[in-house]
C-alpha cells in the first residue's frame, strides 16, 4: 500500500517536473529522454525500505552518514533510497515525502545523461542542493501542482538571516563553491545556513519580478549537470552583475 501510494506521487512529481522546467531537458541528448517511442522506456529506480534498520543496513557499504538520512539518491547506483515511516500508523508523512522529491529531483536530472559525472564539483553546488530543497514543498490536488510556497523552513531561516543582517557568503562566493566546500564545515549550523540561503537563492532566481531570471538559472542549472569541462557563472547566465543580484537577493527575500 504505501510503494502504491509513492509512486503515484512520484508520477505526479515526474510529470510537474518536466512540463515546468523544460529548458533543463532542452539540449537534444536531454530531449530525448521525454519524447514518446524515440527511445526504449527506462524506469527511473526507486527502492523504499520497510525499516530504517533494512534501509541502514543495505546503504551503510556505500554511503557514510547514511544512518542519519531518510533517504538518498547515489549516481553510481542511479537508484534512489528510502524507507517507511518507523511509526506504521502514518506509513507515507511528510519528511519522507519532501525527502522523496529533494533525491528524485537529483535523480531524475542525471539521468538524462547516460555518462557518469561528478555534479557542481568546480562550482555551484548551492543550485544542485538549492533547487533539491525548494522542491521539497511540491504538492499536488490532483488538478493543479505547485512547488512554490515560500513559507518552506529554510526560506523563512534565510529571511531571517537576512533580517538580522548576520555575516553570510556573499552570491559570488557561494557561485564559486563546488561540492566539497559546500559541505565542508565542522559547524552543523553553517551549514543549515549554506542550505537556507541555497533554498532562498532558488526561490529568488525562480520568482523575482515575475520569472526575470527563471530561464538563465535553469540554463546554469543545467550547465552544471552536464559534463562540459566550461561552466558559465550564475551571472553570466542572467545577464546581471553578482553583487547586483545579491542586493535583489537580500530585498526580495526581506520581502517574503
Amino acid at each position: 500500500e504505501t510503494a502504491v501510494t509513492l509512486a503515484s506521487r512520484l508520477e505526479d512529481f515526474r510529470t510537474y517536473f518536466v512540463r515546468n522546467y523544460t529548458l533543463l531537458f532542452d539540449t537534444p541528448r536531454r530531449g530525448k529522454t521525454l519524447l514518446p517511442g524515440s527511445s526504449p522506456v527506462r524506469k527511473h529506480q526507486v527502492q523504499v525500505f520497510a525499516t530504517r534498520a533494512e534501509y541502514v543496513t543495505e546503504l551503510a557499504p556505500k554511503q557514510r552518514g547514511v544512518e542519519v538520512s531518510r533517504g538518498v539518491y547515489l549516481p553510481q547506483d542511479r537508484v534512489s533510497y528510502f524507507f517507511a515511516s518507523e511509526d506504521e500508523s502514518t506509513p507515507v508523512d511528510g519528511e519522507l515525502t519532501e525527502t522523496l522529491f529533494h533525491e528524485v529531483s537529483h535523480q531524475l536530472l542525471y539521468e538524462c545523461d547516460s555518462r557518469v559525472r561528478d555534479v557542481g564539483r568546480d562550482r555551484g553546488y548551492w543550485a544542485v542542493e538549492g533547487f533539491a530543497c525548494y522542491l521539497e514543498s511540491f504538492e499536488t490536488d490532483g488538478r493543479f501542482a505547485t512547488a512554490e510556497h515560500p513559507g518552506q523552513n529554510r526560506v523563512r531561516h534565510a529571511a531571517r538571516l537576512v533580517a538580522e543582517s548576520a555575516p553570510s557568503a556573499s552570491l559570488e562566493a557561494l557561485d564559486a563553491m563546488g561540492k566539497a566546500e559546500f559541505l565542508r564545515t565542522a559547524d552543523v549550523e553553517a551549514l543549515r545556513e549554506r542550505y537556507a540561503a541555497a533554498t532562498a537563492l532558488t526561490h529568488f532566481l525562480l520568482h523575482f519580478e515575475n520569472g526575470r531570471y527563471r530561464d538563465g538559472f535553469l540554463v546554469y542549472l543545467r550547465s552544471l549537470y552536464e559534463s562540459d569541462r566550461r561552466r558559465p557563472t550564475l551571472a553570466e547566465c542572467v545577464g546581471v552583475p553578482a553583487a547586483v543580484l545579491d542586493m535583489q537577493y537580500r530585498d526580495y527575500v526581506a520581502s517574503l
